[in-house]
């Protein structure tokens, strides 16, 4: 390749700025007509992509407000509406471009590790995961029912099955495009003179910063070059005939500019922020870095003391364009995306809390607040009672017979009404009795939040150790205590989630839902909740 192009393709310096960006949407997204287009060809007919090139604002003449500057691969370049006189022209279909990255999660189909763009997770089979392309392109069950996660800090969209839904083929500047120089063209005779046509050979991404967001063509004279197709939000080329880049599934793509209206100042925990709020960032680095182009800068240093003390920072301003400015101690003052940040609750003696249930996060924000020891494992996800707050913030928190000192950040507010059987170590597990001895059986205890006639039961894979650091119902608004031994099986769920409902014996409804925690991955806890279908 051309050293002179990869001189040029450097990251730009990020900045809080208007132009670049509004919330969620940022210059060199790749979209296509949505459902409320009424502008005939201008983008050479359905299914042919665009690039965003601009993110209009208040004081623009040219680029209003809730309008994007849009161009089109054939080479038109015209204004859409992302929620002005609330519609929206386009849909987002790829946001890889911009850097969007799902680092943890690796396609089941293609097995790509850290998915680039909108991650689809099904929602049938525990931690099945696709690509975009993968899940337009029919792979997996077509009729299980997928979430769809625009970002990696973004909540999940539900979606209904792929089974039935029209697919439209997508065209533009992909493998086998016919391409002659762009609107960003910057380089002289490369290609051999303007009149001359090179043929696409690929779509890849520009090292790790941004995916499927170059080109690589070769011209007639034999060269191969590589060209921005919405690195940066710039486009190097247009077509002259078109390629196909697979299919998409209309129906199920985000409309362009309805998310980042409604997230643009919403915190980690959907809370907007106001001057003087207490918060924190609960991100890995890789993650919050992600999220900070566009919205402050990036220091390792700083964020490496954010991210990893989980220190707790004051709220100065809110900026114009939605961004937090955020005060700490030793002088440091950041501005950070809303996102990355949740708001620390303020706890008084007597208030009921619960602790977070993934080990490794109360682990790493323990550090300086009280450490951290395994003899904790058992009151992770569990409600206590703050008994003392220390000058630092610090809470003492007591879970029974036993108390703790916790950093706040570890803890949420409990509402008052959850039963106090909770916080009080009742009907303790005797180890000489049947569900410590790992003898199959079920033991039955009442569901509190459910009918007189429902019944929970608990089946645990644990030795008696294990059994008594999980002994209750994780099922949302199931305050019961269960306590049931089984064989051993193996999980790997991060969190309780619901599975599936299916009949067991010969009328009831039962409830599928496994809680494990990181101490864990390997042993399962499952509830089954034999109960009314309101459960």
């Amino acid at each position: 390749t051309d050293p002179s192009c990869a001189a040029r393709l450097q990251p730009l310096p990020s900045a809080c700025r208007p132009g670049p960006s509004r919330g969620s949407m940022k210059v060199g997204m790749r979209v296509v007509r949505g459902l409320d287009w009424k502008w005939g060809n201008q983008d050479d007919g359905e299914g042919h992509v665009g690039t965003v090139v601009e993110i209009g604002r208040q004081d623009s003449t040219t680029t209003p407000d809730k309008t994007v500057l849009v161009q089109w691969d054939s080479g038109t370049r015209t204004n859409y509406r992302t929620g002005s006189e609330g519609a929206y022209d386009l849909l987002l279909y790829d946001n890889a471009q911009i850097g969007v990255r799902h680092s943890i999660v690796i396609c089941d189909s293609c097995k790509t590790h850290g998915i680039m763009g909108m991650r689809w997770k099904c929602k049938v089979c525990f931690g099945y995961d696709l690509c975009t392309q993968c899940y337009m392109n029919k792979k997996h069950n077509l009729s299980h029912p997928f979430e769809r996660y625009e970002t990696a800090h973004s909540q999940p969209v539900s979606l209904t099955p792929r089974q039935n839904l029209p697919r439209i083929i997508l065209k533009g500047i992909f493998p086998g495009a016919k391409v002659v120089r762009g609107p960003d063209w910057d380089w002289g005779n490369q290609d051999g003179g303007e009149s001359k046509v090179g043929t696409v050979v690929d779509i890849r991404g520009w090292d790790t910063e941004s995916g499927r967001s170059v080109a690589w063509v070769t011209w007639p004279n034999g060269t191969t070059y590589v060209y921005t197709m919405g690195h940066e939000g710039k486009v190097d080329l247009k077509y002259e005939s078109d390629g196909q880049g697979g299919f998409y599934y209309k129906d199920h793509l985000p409309k362009l500019g309805e998310h980042a209206e409604l997230q643009r100042q919403e915190s980690a925990d959907g809370h907007s922020f106001q001057q003087g709020d207490k918060v924190k960032c609960l991100l890995e680095v890789d993650i919050l870095r992600q999220m900070q182009e566009g919205y402050g800068g990036w220091d390792f240093k700083v964020a490496e003391y954010i991210c990893r003390v989980g220190t707790v920072g004051t709220v100065r301003r809110i900026t114009d364009q939605g961004c937090v400015q955020v005060q700490y101690s030793n002088n440091i003052r950041w501005t950070l995306h809303p996102g990355a940040l949740t708001k620390v609750n303020t706890f008084g003696v007597g208030e009921l809390v619960r602790v977070l249930e993934e080990m490794e996060t109360v682990k790493r924000l323990q550090a300086g607040h009280g450490e951290w020891t395994d003899s904790m494992i058992p009151v992770l996800g569990q409600v206590g009672k703050v008994t003392k707050v220390y000058a630092d913030g610090d809470l003492r928190v007591a879970f029974g017979g036993q108390t703790w000192t916790f950093n706040p950040a570890c803890l949420a507010a409990q509402p008052a009404e959850v039963d106090a059987s909770l916080v009080r170590a009742e009907n303790p597990i005797n180890p000489g009795s049947k569900a410590s001895t790992g003898t199959r059986g079920l033991i039955p205890k009442r569901c509190s939040s459910s009918p007189p006639f429902s019944t929970v039961f608990a089946l645990h894979a644990f030795s008696y150790r294990r059994l008594h650091q999980w002994p209750f119902c994780f099922f949302p608004k199931c305050v019961s205590t269960v306590l049931v031994s089984s064989s051993t099986l193996s999980c790997s769920m991060p969190r309780c989630s619901l599975l599936t409902a299916r009949s067991f014996g010969s009328s009831a409804n039962v409830c599928h839902h496994v809680r494990s925690s990181q101490q864990a991955l390997n042993h399962l806890g499952l509830c089954l909740c034999m109960c009314s279908p309101h459960h």
